[in-house]
C-alpha cells in the first residue's frame, strides 16, 4: 500500500465523504489531517487503483453503490457529479492490516451539545449514549469524560448490550455494551492536567508511517 492509497483509506474510516471535497483547498480542516499531497493526476490514478481493487466504493442517490470509471471519478473531483467515496469491508480489512486497531478501545456515540458555549452558560441536561465492545474501557471512558467537558448524572447512566453492534458503517461486531445517560457541560481540563491514566482515551489504532521515498 502506498502512502497516497493509505490517506484515502483512512480518509474514510470513521464516514463516507464527497470526492469533491478531495480537490478543496482547505483539505487539511474538511478532514482534519495533513493535506495529501496529490496532485489532480496522482489523485485520480490512486483512485482509480482503489475503485478498481475493490477496496473503495462510491454511491449516490440515483446509482447507489457504484464503480466509477476515469470520467466519473474527474467529474465527481470536479463536483460535476454528486457523489461520496467510502471503504468496502475489504477496504476496512486492508486499513486494518495496517492500523492495527484496537477494537476494545474503539468508542462510538454522542452527547447531545450544541456548542462549548451550551455547555459552560446553560448547564442544560442533555441525553449521551456511548457503546464500546469492552465494558472496563467504556467504564474507564465515561469516567474520562468530566475532564473533557462532559458531566454525567451518575444515577441517570443505564446499561445494556447490543448484538451485533455496528461499530463503523463498514465494521460489524458480535456485541457491545451500552451506556445511556443525562448529563451537563462541564469545564474542560487542559490536557496536560488530566490524570495520566485519562489521557489517550481516543486511541484505538496506530496510524500508518511511511519511509520518505
Amino acid at each position: 500500500m502506498t502512502p497516497n492509497e493509505y490517506w484515502l483509506l483512512h480518509s474514510v474510516v470513521d464516514q463516507k465523504h464527497s470526492l469533491s471535497l478531495l480537490t478543496m483547498e482547505n483539505v487539511e480542516a474538511l478532514f482534519d489531517r495533513p493535506n495529501h499531497g496529490m496532485d489532480r493526476a496522482a489523485l485520480i490514478a490512486a483512485l482509480a487503483r482503489l475503485f478498481e481493487q475493490g477496496l473503495l466504493i462510491a454511491s449516490n442517490d440515483e446509482r447507489g453503490d457504484f464503480v466509477p470509471n476515469a470520467d466519473d471519478t474527474a467529474a465527481a473531483l470536479d463536483g460535476t457529479l454528486d457523489a461520496d467515496y467510502g471503504l468496502t469491508p475489504a477496504g476496512g480489512a486492508a486499513w486494518e492490516e495496517v492500523s492495527k486497531p484496537d477494537w476494545n478501545r474503539y468508542v462510538d456515540g454522542m452527547f447531545g451539545a450544541d456548542s462549548q458555549e451550551d455547555f459552560d452558560s446553560l448547564r442544560r441536561e442533555r441525553a449521551g449514549e456511548f457503546c464500546c465492545a469492552d465494558r472496563e474501557h467504556l467504564q474507564k471512558f465515561m469516567d474520562s469524560l468530566i475532564f473533557r467537558g462532559i458531566a454525567p448524572h451518575e444515577p441517570s447512566c443505564k446499561w445494556d448490550e447490543l448484538a451485533p453492534w455496528q461499530a463503523l458503517y463498514w465494521k460489524e461486531l458480535p456485541s457491545a455494551h451500552r451506556v445511556r445517560f443525562i448529563g451537563v457541560g462541564a469545564p474542560v481540563w487542559p490536557e496536560d492536567k488530566i490524570p495520566e491514566e485519562f489521557r489517550g482515551m481516543g486511541m484505538w489504532y496506530t496510524p500508518a508511517e511511511f519511509e520518505d521515498e
